[in-house]
């Protein structure tokens, strides 16, 4: 995976949006250095995609699936992985010939799922997968796959593949913990549906199999560890063969990442980012136009969706605003507003209030040069954003007045419904009323801890209107006895990989 080598950046103001006819070539130049400085501040490595499927969910960089939770258009949390033991779908990447493979679901009719309909590549008769063996910890060997067989959550496969394809096995999910290995050789299966970068004890030596290239890479010790790949880095579906000469534990990766909450400023901007049980796992300050001032990442993990909820991209350091991307460093947008940039074309109004506005006549001009107040969604239009703290303001009052309310979230429904979420999910019980008692599987967060705040990002953090109303949370979703506490409340969330 790409990592971007970070620096302290300091701004500067330019006057790129003022270029004109003349000097466009000089323009042009000043971007070009400013992408270059950009994409020299990053190391190139194993190159990593996302399939953006909707709003909610995301398969990000080593098919690790990604769903997100919306309070109206605002992103209050990101959940990786899988938060119950329901049935789920796990999707195996295939490539021609042998592939390494663990399960992350008990499977029923294994080999059946594996050459389905499903199987993107053929037509369901059976050449997808032509042959799989399931390897057998206990005696050391392999037996072969049969028709009808059930395999576990955690078994380590070989399958022979006649065809590229994307499998889907459907079956109950089983949470990852960590692995005891023995003395010996042996395959260690991944953890579950998140991306795993296992840290291997002194003893061990490893091997990771690349159907794509058909080779092995890997990860010794002792004096032969200058001769080591890149420390292994499994996704979703992949297996490890590891050799130690002790047993020992590898530790899977820190469950309370699993859901991670975005404390986001007047802007949106992802300021503070903590985890299941609130503690920190990324603090970062922008400058005006979006370029990082100060990041502190005590966990290593770097979220996507920061400055004013648009995704950085690692390569160039640009943010996508849909439309077009904003080049930080210039303070300016990459490419010139599309609305505009044929003025003739537009209607009597519009071509009167474009002429009108000096500010957009400048079709590169990020939120009219404003960017303390406005925020653009889409890169074509600015919104303001001075109702945000009239309605934080309210939202905090509101928490300060009703110090025992409690948000109660039944995490196993949210995350295997599909993309309209939270209907009948998440309830404000006041005052401990048994109507509104919480039900079986949900979990009560007090109000008032910083942990809680974390969990509680939805009211702590409130963007809808908090005040007043018809006491209905997104609408009618919620109901709630005091019917004085209504509007947005978790919007909706993101959507299963079903």
């Amino acid at each position: 995976m790409s990592t971007v080598a970070r620096s302290r950046s300091r701004y500067q103001g330019n006057q790129f949006g003022r270029c004109k006819a003349r000097s466009v070539n000089l323009c042009t130049a000043v971007f070009s250095l400013a992408l270059a400085d950009s994409v020299l501040s990053v190391q190139i490595g194993n190159v990593t995609s996302t399939s953006y499927v909707g709003r909610h969910f995301e398969v990000r960089g080593l098919d690790q699936p990604t769903k997100y939770v919306f309070n109206g258009a605002t992103r209050v949390a990101a959940i990786t992985g899988s938060l119950s033991a329901n049935t789920r779908i796990q999707r195996l990447r295939l490539w021609p010939g042998w592939n390494l493979l663990s399960l992350a679901v008990t499977a029923t009719d294994t080999l059946d799922q594996l050459n389905s309909h499903t199987a993107s590549g053929g037509d369901g008769n059976g050449e997808v997968v032509s042959a799989a063996y399931q390897w057998n910890p206990a005696t050391g060997d392999y037996s072969p796959v049969t028709a009808g067989q059930t395999v576990s959550a955690g078994a380590v496969l070989w399958v022979k593949v006649q065809t590229n394809a994307v499998v889907g096995i459907v079956g109950t999910y089983s949470a990852p913990a960590n692995q005891h290995v023995e003395a010996g050789g042996t395959y260690v299966p991944g953890t579950g549906l998140e991306a795993w970068s296992p840290t291997l004890p002194p003893t061990f030596s490893a091997w990771m199999y690349d159907p794509e290239s058909d080779q092995w890479h890997d990860q010794f010790t002792g004096d032969l560890a200058p001769l080591s790949d890149p420390p292994p880095t499994l996704a979703p579906g992949e297996a490890l063969f590891v050799k130690t000469t002790a047993p020992a534990d590898l530790e899977i990766p820190d469950p309370t990442l699993r859901i991670r909450y975005y404390h986001p400023d007047h802007l949106g901007s992802s300021s503070v980012i903590t985890d299941a049980s609130g503690a920190l796992v990324e603090e970062i300050a922008f400058y005006p136009f979006g370029i990082p001032r100060d990041e502190y990442q005590p966990r290593q993990l770097e979220e996507p969706y920061q400055f004013t909820q648009k995704e950085r991209d690692q390569e160039s350091g640009l943010h996508y605003f849909e439309a077009r991307y904003l080049a930080g460093r210039l303070s300016r947008f990459a490419t010139p507003d599309i609305k505009y940039a044929n003025p003739e074309a537009l209607s009597g109004d519009s071509h009167a209030a474009f002429l009108s506005d000096p500010q957009e006549i400048n079709l590169y001009a990020y939120v009219r040069n404003h960017p303390l107040r406005y925020v653009d969604s889409t890169g074509l239009d600015k919104s303001d954003r001075q109702d945000f703290k009239k309605e934080f303001d309210e939202a905090a009052k509101w928490r300060h007045d009703n110090p025992d309310d409690r948000l109660v979230v039944d995490w196993d429904r949210v995350e295997m419904a599909p993309v309209h979420l939270f209907e009948d999910v998440v309830e404000l019980v006041f005052g401990g009323s048994a109507a509104n008692a919480p039900g079986p599987g949900t979990k009560t967060y007090p109000s008032q801890s910083y942990g809680t705040q974390a969990k509680n990002i939805a009211l702590a953090m409130t963007f809808g209107k908090v005040l007043g109303g018809a006491g209905k949370f997104i609408g009618g979703f919620l109901d709630t006895e005091a019917g004085t506490a209504g509007g947005d409340l978790l919007g909706d969330g993101g959507g299963g990989w079903r």
